[in-house]
């Protein structure tokens, strides 16, 4: 019985194994079938989702075109446009390539950093920029040397003033006779700036540097009046001592020191201008500035266009640098003038030949932004007064 009944479980036991492998199969066929419907679900939807993180980044970046901030007005660009990498300023400056073509381009190499301890606060030293136009002779701002101590100051060659070529030492300043040192710049009227200008006899010549041309008579310049023109100098960029924002820069030194060059075109241009002071020749030494806007890539900010000739609620009364008109697009690398550019050259091709024609004088803007004024001491206008300090010397100037 024990047998039968072992028997009867194990038929049972063998039929209910049947029924099982059987079931298992149609179970097993059915998973398979589920299975391989998800496989091919989860791979379209792995293909989908793959073109979708391949279609997403260029929705966004649609998006972020149509919607791109050309304007920057809440920004403070220091200068230099914010929708181009600033340092193709810097190496425009250093005439790196795409910038290496000296006839499209002026050779930034003759404008140099100038630095010197103080007469009025010993142990501060100050900086400007000049450029070089002879082997003994540097043409730089009044402004920029007027409180300098000779013995102490010197001029660095090369596109970074801290990792500088070549050092000089100065022997003489030579300021114009009409500028007047004022501890208060603010007090010195735009008249003032016209004769904004001043020579650094050299203590030794300068051998490596080719000395730029310069706008050796009155009337050279006369025409070139909306041309475009390249400008360079050595601008605070260093977030410890420049108001520059978020438009500080870091060249990987203590300090910002690179040389910076940009582009415009001339707005304005003058000359006759006579200051208040009394000086030897003053009916023939007198001033002149030529003058640009920095317009910004909405084309908002033409300070200097024909309805904005005289007055701006920004800046005030600018009409003594006379009307005129302005183009609104900007230049690739436009740029403006910020502390630590003056003294130095504005370029502009005269006779196929890029000639310095303005040193860089003052400007109107407080942070460099969209729509702000630089304002250049006009050169060719000093001519006769620049031949006159080659004259009475032993070295003189070429040009003259």
């Amino acid at each position: 019985m024990g047998d039968i009944e072992w028997g009867i479980q194990g038929v049972v036991f063998q039929t209910d194994k049947e029924f099982i492998v059987r079931r298992n199969y149609r179970k097993g066929l059915l998973f398979s079938v589920v299975g391989s419907l998800l496989m091919v679900i989860i791979i379209i939807f792995m293909l989908i989702f793959s073109s979708l993180l391949s279609v997403i980044p260029e929705i966004i970046n649609d998006f972020n075109a149509g919607n791109e901030i050309t304007d920057f007005s809440d920004n403070e660009e220091f200068g230099y446009r914010l929708d181009i990498d600033a340092f193709d300023y810097t190496n425009l400056a250093a005439n790196k390539y795409p910038y290496s073509n000296l006839n499209l381009y002026p050779d930034f190499s003759s404008t140099v950093y100038i630095e010197g301890e103080l007469n009025s606060e010993r142990g501060w030293f100050s900086g400007g920029s000049g450029v070089i136009i002879d082997a003994y002779w540097i043409l730089t701002a009044a402004h920029v040397v007027e409180d300098m101590i000779i013995s102490e100051t010197n001029v660095f060659i090369g596109n970074d003033w801290e990792n500088y070529d070549e050092v000089y030492s100065v022997k003489e300043f030579y300021l114009h006779p009409g500028w007047e040192k004022s501890t208060n710049r603010d007090e010195i009227y735009p008249e003032e700036h016209g004769i904004d200008i001043a020579l650094i006899r050299l203590s030794d010549p300068i051998n490596d540097v080719n000395p730029a041309l310069w706008a050796n008579s009155e009337n050279v310049d006369n025409e070139i009046i909306g041309d475009l023109i390249y400008i360079s100098g050595f601008g605070d960029y260093d977030s410890e001592f420049a108001n520059c924002g978020e438009s500080c820069l870091d060249d990987g030194n203590n300090y910002f020191s690179q040389k910076r060059a940009w582009s415009n075109n001339i707005d304005r241009m003058n000359d006759g201008l006579s200051p208040s002071k009394y000086y030897q020749n003053k009916d023939e030494f007198k001033g002149g500035l030529i003058a640009y806007d920095f317009d910004s890539p909405s084309r908002n900010h033409n300070s200097f266009s024909e309805e904005a000739d005289e007055w701006s609620d920004k800046f005030g009364d600018f009409s003594f640098i006379g009307a005129g008109s302005s183009s609104s697009n900007p230049r690739a690398l436009e740029g403006v003038s910020v502390p630590g550019d003056s003294g130095g050259p504005s370029f502009a091709k005269i006779n196929d030949e890029w000639h310095v024609i303005g040193l860089t004088s003052f400007g109107l803007g407080d942070t460099g932004d969209y729509g702000s004024l630089s304002f250049d001491t006009r050169v060719s206008v000093h001519s006769d007064w620049i031949c006159s300090i080659s004259d009475s010397g032993t070295v003189r100037i070429d040009g003259c």
